[in-house]
């Protein structure tokens, strides 16, 4: 008995024993994927999500922060100052410019002519707020452009100024990017963002400009008048004209491209003054589908021709396509109207045109625009 109890005591004692150590041992296998393995994954996991974030952030708002830093210096405030009786000058109104070109001596800055309305001064506010006088160099009211001029002795050595990267308004596309850069209601330099929402919009009924408009909903508020519309390349495509408000309205800013703008502007700060010369017909687009199918050159109706004008000495008729002047053709309606702008009145131009089934040239002397 006393053997069997002996016995059965170091069994229990030997079982015992076991199930502590196959314990002891299970629950350290357990334990450790989670501290060698786990942890280390979840910290990788971390770090990608981490990574993948920065990324998407980087994709999203790099390229427009870092254009935003790109033309800032580029686009300044413009401001319209006017004499009062017993007082200083006071700002009757204010807009936007950009710097589009410099010599050795003077930045230039492309602006509306509305912006500068009637200015006794025209001053400028750089991106530290100094105040700089600006020069009227040349105007167009009927285009809505201006070119100002500052001396660059005058500019204080803590400025930085940066001349905007001029694009191509004609390779534009709707739905791209845009972001709208200026003095929105003369609170100091601001950035919208939107898309091209249409192009060659012709927004004045019977307007001479030698433009169509851009349409976009990058919110374009007065005192953006005369700033950059800018692609996502940072590129200036437009300045920034005017938009259609009420109650029913959203969204719809305006702005001129970018190409008609500055070959005006060059005319502009040559010449003082945008020659208004006139051919005297007005003008129509046509579906270039339409002449593509009937295999008709690409060019510019004319819908009437002002009796006695040089259209009419020269032979112009009803229906006939303009398909160049001078060699240059003219597709459109906006580029004939900004060629014929280019001229000066008594300049002879020689203008092709397609008339029922052939081509045939003709010779115009251009007058002054008539004047109401």
């Amino acid at each position: 008995m006393k053997t069997f109890l002996r016995n059965f005591l170091l069994v229990l004692l030997v079982s015992t024993l076991v199930g502590v150590v196959f314990a002891f041992t299970f629950d350290y296998l357990q334990e450790r994927p989670t501290q060698t393995l786990a942890e280390p994954l979840e910290q990788e996991v971390n770090a990608s999500a981490s990574s993948e974030n920065e990324v998407k952030v980087e994709l999203i708002e790099g390229s427009i922060v870092n254009i935003v830093k790109e033309v800032k210096n580029s686009v300044v405030t413009v401001s319209n100052l006017k004499n009062f009786p017993g007082s200083e000058p006071q700002v009757v109104g204010s807009g936007s410019g950009v710097f589009y070109y410099e010599d050795d001596t003077h930045y230039f800055i492309l602006t509306n002519s509305h912006v500068i309305n009637s200015a006794d001064y025209v001053q400028i506010t750089l991106n530290k707020e100094s105040k700089v006088d600006a020069k009227l160099v040349g105007e167009d009211v009927d285009t809505d452009l201006a070119v100002l001029s500052l001396d660059k002795a005058g500019i204080p050595d803590s400025e930085k100024i940066t001349l905007a990267k001029v694009g191509d308004s004609d390779t534009l596309v709707e739905g791209e990017t845009v972001l709208a850069v200026g003095n929105a209601l003369g609170l100091g330099q601001s950035v919208t963002k939107g898309i091209i929402s249409a192009l060659e919009r012709d927004i004045s009924s019977g307007s001479q400009k030698a433009y169509k408009m851009i349409q976009t909903d990058a919110a374009i508020n007065p005192g953006n008048s005369g700033g950059g519309l800018f692609n996502i390349s940072g590129e200036l495509i437009g300045i920034n004209s005017e938009k259609i408000g009420g109650t029913i309205v959203e969204s719809m800013g305006f702005a001129i491209p970018i190409n008609s703008a500055y070959q005006i502007a060059s005319v502009l700060k040559e010449k003082g003054y945008l020659p208004a010369a006139y051919l005297g017909v007005r003008m129509e687009d046509v579906n270039p589908d339409i002449l593509d199918y009937y295999n008709i050159p690409r060019g510019v109706s004319i819908a009437y021709v002002e009796p006695g004008s040089p259209a009419e000495k020269a032979g112009l008729l009803a229906n006939d396509l303009i398909l160049k002047v001078n060699g240059t053709e003219t597709p459109r309606s906006d580029q004939l109207r900004g060629l014929i702008r280019s001229f000066s009145p008594g300049d002879k131009i020689t203008i092709t045109i397609f008339r029922y089934d052939h081509v045939e040239e003709l010779e115009a002397v251009l007058i002054d625009t008539p004047r109401p």
